[in-house]
């Protein structure tokens, strides 16, 4: 059939992915989930023996499909992903158990429960959490699906568990960060168990991920067992990516880090970029640093012309702070703020 008789609409798109559900129930008796699901994995290019794409006789429905996956016209791929999007949503937002754990009814699930997530974030992005025990416990297909939702819905992604010294869970985290469309950067938050971000087998994949980050968390993270080489690498990493906007560094040992002189370079320099929005780095104990070195701190927020940047456990912020005293426990400086930077300090302070 010439690709110019291919349905291309959403809703005639749509109409076509109905009259396929419909067939399979009525023909062959497999229920929604199950067909959905089938046509999931074939659309990310997964054959399987019972699959209703690979009978002997195809109905018109089912060869639209085909043709409609392998079409090459980008409004037609991006109107199918719209209708699979409301079609698994319509057929498998609701779910037993018993469904879930089966292979055949899970990708239709899985679709269905980013779609209703996705809704009901709005305007803000759904946040997946990607547990690397868990994930490392899923299928091939089940992860594959995944890896399609991250692709079509770009959450925001954190990263639970250790990664460093296991490669499966280093070989996944990967994948996630591929997953991610490099048009559309996100927010990425890394919570691993081991907090060695910058180790051997784990530093270029670490780095890698700041190329697809709008906001990058790495709280918690032992900077203080980083090289020099280390927080170079990292600031040039933040520099080639002029998209990240919000970058947390809290509670990981800045205050040790200052105590070396060529990592407190990077610390001050740090602060210079002007492609960051907000800079978070409370919970350092950077209040008990040496005089010298607090007053260079203090020079350098004042002269930042990053627009929030989170000192202290509070959540007021000052346009202007002293950095003696008391000033980590109520200094969050800001020039202006949107509404989404005010609820990301309310966060992150």
């Amino acid at each position: 059939m010439p690709s110019t008789e291919l349905p291309k609409s959403v809703n005639d798109i749509t109409h076509v992915m109905e009259e396929f559900v419909s067939y399979a129930n009525r023909e062959v008796l497999i229920p929604p989930k199950k067909s959905i699901s089938d046509l999931i994995t074939y659309s990310i290019g997964h054959t399987h023996a019972n699959s209703l794409f690979f009978e002997s006789d195809i109905p018109p429905c089912v060869e639209h499909l085909m043709s409609i996956c392998a079409s090459k016209d980008d409004e037609r791929r991006k109107n199918f992903i719209i209708a699979l999007k409301e079609i698994s949503y319509k057929y498998g937002s609701r779910f037993t158990p018993e469904e879930m754990a089966k292979d055949s009814y899970r990708p239709a699930i899985m679709v269905a429960q980013f779609q209703s997530n996705e809704m009901k974030e709005t305007p803000n992005k759904v946040v997946y959490k990607a547990e690397l025990p868990k994930l490392l416990t899923d299928t091939y297909d089940t992860r594959s699906v995944l890896l399609f939702c991250i692709r079509i819905f770009n959450p925001k992604i954190e990263f639970i568990g250790d990664f460093a010294n296991k490669l499966e869970a280093r070989y996944m985290v990967n994948e996630i960060l591929k997953s991610i469309p490099y048009s559309t950067p996100t927010s990425i938050t890394f919570k691993t168990d081991d907090h060695d971000l910058l180790g051997v087998d784990s530093r270029n994949l670490f780095l890698s991920s700041i190329n697809k980050a709008n906001s990058l968390t790495v709280d918690g993270a032992e900077l203080d067992r980083w090289t020099t080489d280390d927080f170079r690498h990292f600031l040039d990493q933040i520099k080639a990516n002029p998209r990240l906007k919000v970058l947390s560094l809290a509670n990981t040992k800045l205050d040790i880090c200052c105590r070396d002189n060529n990592k407190f370079g990077f610390i001050l320099e740090l602060l210079t970029l002007d492609q960051l929005d907000v800079l978070n780095l409370h919970g350092n104990n950077l209040s008990k640093l040496p005089e010298k070195l607090l007053k260079r701190l203090q020079d350098a927020v004042d002269n930042s012309p990053i627009e929030t940047i989170c000192l202290g456990h509070s959540k007021r912020e000052k346009r202007h702070s002293s950095m003696h005293g008391s000033m980590f426990h109520d200094s969050a400086r800001s020039k202006a703020h949107t509404t989404e930077d005010m609820r990301l300090t309310s966060q992150l302070s």
